[in-house]
């Protein structure tokens, strides 16, 4: 354990010591802000497939029925670096970087057959500075900063049948605030002050998680998984002049997250290579309430894959052969048209990793990289070119 705990310490120093930058993604203002894909470890380098690897140390969420195929009282720790550049058609390329925490999980095997676990995790993130264009014959500057979004707290169990079928359930909790603050600022020689009003938007809702991870034959899984749609309570309250003014509440509704399908294969090709295929669907559209949601929402598809190879299984192999090399790719689209060219947004990206074993098959240390791009110029006027790093550590408690 106390590896475990040191390799923590070395990932959380060296993570939050990159390099942070002033300007969100644009993207991220719009709606809910950006949705974090659930593919969290080794599934991120394998371009976000993994929700039919059930190997004891998937801690992926779209699929409760992972669960199963833990056998000790295991935990996970994820934190991501995102790095994006913005062309807005201008001179200027915005830079977005920042560390942020990605997952946190424990999982604990109760009786033969049987597992739970609890786990927390960001579902969408939002962290963008905009300056708002001037009206005509103004003499002042509207800026806009938002940031915060939406987290997921996650209770879940699941079984095996004859070994040969696995299912599983998870009750999810969403929560989160999101922020923004309304700059307006005047001429030096204006005689007027700077004024900042700060909003924030509270969410709550529960949804549900049903997942199944099959074996058909030999080595080769079938996983599914789907999560019903989220009716999230949203409190609007205003701090006036000051975000340390008393909350003067301003508006209560009701909006969505839609419900989520996905699906996935995976299979061993003979010893030292597997290969795995995710597919998923979001119903935005179904979700969208609010006349500018119809205009905006656009239903969300997302598929992805790649290949994970182990030089060797021999026990006595050197060190850098028992180091698994990941790849893959992903492309999907957003569920935010872009603005003020209303069009889709696609995203693609290559993801690359590697994943170093602990002592004592205590657990492991997982790196994943993906550099892509997000929107397009000539279809939305604006793309982001992106990178990120993360680590995950995933281990065992004895």
């Amino acid at each position: 354990m106390k590896h475990g705990v040191m390799i923590t310490a070395f990932l959380m120093c060296f993570i939050y010591i990159l390099p942070e930058g002033r300007c969100g993604s644009l993207y991220s203002a719009n709606g809910l802000g950006i949705v974090l894909p659930d593919d969290v470890g080794r599934a991120k380098a394998l371009g976000g497939a993994g929700i039919a690897v059930g190997d004891g140390i998937n801690m992926m969420r779209g699929n409760p029925a992972l669960l199963a195929s833990f056998s000790s009282p295991s935990y996970g720790f994820s934190a991501v670096y995102d790095n994006a550049k913005t062309f807005t058609g201008g001179t200027e390329r915005p830079v977005y970087a920042k560390t942020n925490f990605n997952l946190l999980k424990f999982v604990l095997p109760i009786r033969k057959g049987i597992v739970i676990g609890w786990g927390l995790s960001p579902f969408s993130r939002t962290d963008a500075i905009i300056t708002l264009p001037k009206e005509p014959d103004s003499q002042y500057q509207d800026e806009m900063k938002t940031r915060g979004g939406i987290n997921i707290s996650t209770i879940g169990i699941a079984g095996t049948v004859k070994n040969r079928v696995s299912f599983g359930v998870a009750l999810n909790y969403h929560f989160g605030t999101i922020e923004e603050d309304w700059k307006r600022t005047f001429p030096a020689d204006s005689g007027l002050n700077t004024a900042t009003d700060y909003l924030k938007k509270k969410y709550k809702g529960y949804s549900t998680t049903f997942g199944i991870l099959v074996n058909p034959y030999k080595t080769t899984y079938i996983g599914i998984g789907y999560t019903t749609q989220t009716d999230l309570t949203m409190n609007a309250v205003l701090h006036p002049g000051d975000s340390l003014d008393p909350e003067v509440p301003i508006l209560t509704k009701k909006t969505r997250i839609p419900s989520i399908f996905r699906m996935g294969v995976s299979s061993l090709v003979g010893t030292h290579l597997m290969a795995t295929f995710d597919y998923s669907y979001e119903k935005w559209e179904n979700a969208a309430k609010t006349e500018k949601e119809k205009e905006m929402y656009n239903d969300s598809i997302r598929f992805g894959g790649g290949v994970r190879y182990k030089p060797s299984n021999k026990f006595n192999a050197p060190y850098y052969l028992t180091v698994p090399v990941s790849a893959g790719f992903r492309y999907g689209t957003l569920y935010y048209k872009s603005y003020p060219e209303i069009d889709t947004v696609t995203e693609k990206a290559l993801t690359f990793g590697l994943e170093f074993p602990l002592k004592k098959n205590i657990g492991k240390l997982i790196s994943s990289f993906e550099y892509g791009v997000r929107g397009d110029k000539d279809k939305n006027g604006w793309d982001e070119t992106f990178y990120s790093f993360s680590l995950s550590l995933i281990g065992k408690i004895k």
